[in-house]
């Protein structure tokens, strides 16, 4: 039998940085997002013996065990690693993950990265099998816990249910995922008027931690109601963005993602740098209304939001400024896992 899984990846119009403690658990929080036809691909065939094999094509990496007992946190794909121990395989087995995209665009692909894994073993259980909010909860937990890296729960949980949604931290830690019902003729209007583009390398993993760091809420800090305020800006410009995708006013929702990215880049110094104010600057100045970073900052992915029939313009732009525009299309489904038989497979 083969599993296979596969994960989007997401963009986040607002609301990032209200997801994390301790605003969330003071404030509540809330993120706007959406997922991609860009994914995360996992298959997963178990052995008859305890051997474990993991193959890793986007970050180049081949790792075999005797057993899962032999799994050891050394900092090479870790992420993965945690998954497997967490969901305690009692079978050998061999396990090969793809991207659509490359790591550390900003588009939650690590988050991608746990669901989806998660969701292949998950799919072999035959008892206690996890709903999508314990995968997401999993996934979150892995991630923040086991691995101790700074992080809100928007990714994991825009990756397992998909589609639009205005996901609500609740300040219990009670996490609502609220779809977004929005017309076709919006959703066709919405995909037309986006462009998507690769900017600039992030730092390190460790820079990004920084950045994340950066946007909470320390009670020993002088700054403390200064970020407050940020935040609790974002969340209303969060939930103004949620209102114009739901009533179809997209031109208006174009300009509050302009508010809303004037407004994050208050929450640290390494959220933007002169290279991506100046290409935003530029592909403002050539008919976006608006647009941001899709991730915690520092380069990556940028999402702009065109005015009419001002795409090719963008495009061409972003293109002349060494950018890498991405075509995609709006995912509904998040987290989907099958399985069929070898038999039907060619696996050599």
């Amino acid at each position: 039998m083969i599993i296979r899984s596969r994960a989007p990846v997401r963009i986040a119009y607002g609301g990032g940085g209200t997801d994390l403690a301790p605003f969330c658990k003071d404030h509540g929080g809330c993120v706007l997002s959406s997922t991609i036809n860009k994914y995360i691909y996992v298959t997963l065939v178990p052995r008859n013996d305890k051997n474990v094999n993991i193959i890793s094509v986007d970050y180049k990496r081949s790792l075999s065990f005797n057993s899962i007992s032999e799994i050891e946190f050394d900092g090479d794909i870790d992420l993965i690693k945690a998954v497997i121990l967490k969901m305690e395989p009692s079978y050998g087995f061999d396990l090969f993950l793809r991207s659509d995209i490359p790591p550390n665009t900003g588009l939650g692909s690590s988050g991608s990265v746990a669901v989806a894994t998660i969701g292949a073993f998950n799919h072999i259980r035959k008892e206690n099998r996890l709903n999508n909010y314990d995968i997401a909860e999993l996934a979150y937990h892995i991630e923040s816990n086991d691995l101790n890296n700074v992080g809100g729960r928007q990714d994991q949980y825009a990756a397992v249910f998909g589609g639009f949604n205005l996901i609500q931290f609740d300040r219990d830690s009670i996490v609502k995922v609220i779809p977004i019902n929005i017309q076709k003729d919006f959703i066709y209007e919405l995909e037309k008027h986006l462009v998507l583009a690769f900017v600039s390398d992030r730092g390190q993993s460790g820079e990004i931690q920084t950045i994340l760091v950066d946007q909470q809420i320390k009670s020993n800090s002088n700054k403390l109601s200064d970020k407050t305020k940020i935040l609790l800006e974002l969340k209303s410009l969060c939930n103004q963005m949620y209102d114009c995708l739901a009533k179809g006013e997209l031109d208006k929702f174009g300009k509050l993602l302009n508010q809303s990215w004037l407004v994050k880049r208050n929450l640290s110094e390494k959220i933007t740098n002169q290279g991506i104010d100046s290409i935003y600057n530029e592909i403002k100045s050539v008919g976006a209304l608006g647009g941001k970073i899709t991730g915690a900052g520092g380069g990556g992915c940028m999402v702009f939001f065109s005015k009419s029939n001002k795409e090719h313009i963008i495009v061409n732009k972003l293109n002349e400024l060494g950018c890498q525009v991405i075509d995609f299309s709006f995912d509904k489904d998040g987290l989907v896992t099958w399985e069929l038989e070898k038999k039907n497979r060619n696996l050599k």
